[in-house]
């Protein structure tokens, strides 16, 4: 209990680093149903003292939702429809740079056959620091993380070599981790030492 309250604390008093930015955009990318709503839902309540529920909002639009929705965040999670295998199926890797680089306004929504481009209706052409991702994390399901196709590991590979080549600071999430080790399973802290998980 000590422990989680001290890193509630620490979440709820993260300012950034940059004087020039108010609030630290981070951005979640996975596959349809990782778990990134459910993720993003956990944390909001968490911070709220009350339950909320993400999963069921729209998520071929870019939202973005302050982890305390009681007080004005400095961390604000983004959460977009998920990425699929194929350039025609459901976030493409163009429009995702776009979402990193400060293009794409709020409230979009997203057409593989219609790529975000100059003429979209509310595109940021000239995007600050503000506007900008600061952070993106890969939301993958545990327990399926070993039966992806080669052609959605490709996916996952061209994003990370382009948002690394744009600086942007890169994190891995999994989910579902108690259903891939008994130990786990038993005693959540044993995520740590899990030897499964180490391997994935």
């Amino acid at each position: 209990m000590r422990h989680r309250d001290a890193l509630m604390k620490s979440v709820s008093m993260y300012k950034p680093s940059n004087n020039s930015v108010f609030e630290a955009r981070v951005l979640l990318l996975g596959p349809a149903g990782a778990g990134k709503s459910s993720f993003i839902s956990s944390v909001q309540s968490i911070f709220s003292g009350r339950v909320t529920n993400r999963a069921m909002l729209q998520s071929f639009n870019i939202r973005w939702y302050e982890e305390n929705e009681c007080r004005p965040s400095a961390l604000v999670l983004c959460d977009v429809m998920g990425i699929e295998e194929g350039a025609m199926t459901g976030l493409t890797l163009h429009d995702t740079l776009a979402i990193i680089k400060g293009h794409v306004p709020e409230g979009h929504k997203f057409d593989p056959t219609q790529p975000v481009r100059m003429e979209t209706v509310g595109y940021v052409k000239k995007p600050s620091e503000r506007d900008r991702v600061h952070c993106v994390v890969y939301v993958v399901d545990a327990t399926k993380i070993n039966f992806y196709s080669e052609g959605m590991k490709t996916t996952f590979s061209q994003l990370r070599e382009h948002v690394s080549d744009l600086g942007v600071h890169q994190v891995g999430l999994l989910t579902h981790v108690d259903q891939v080790c008994p130990d786990i399973t038993h005693d959540i802290t044993n995520v740590y030492k899990s030897k499964s998980l180490q391997q994935m």
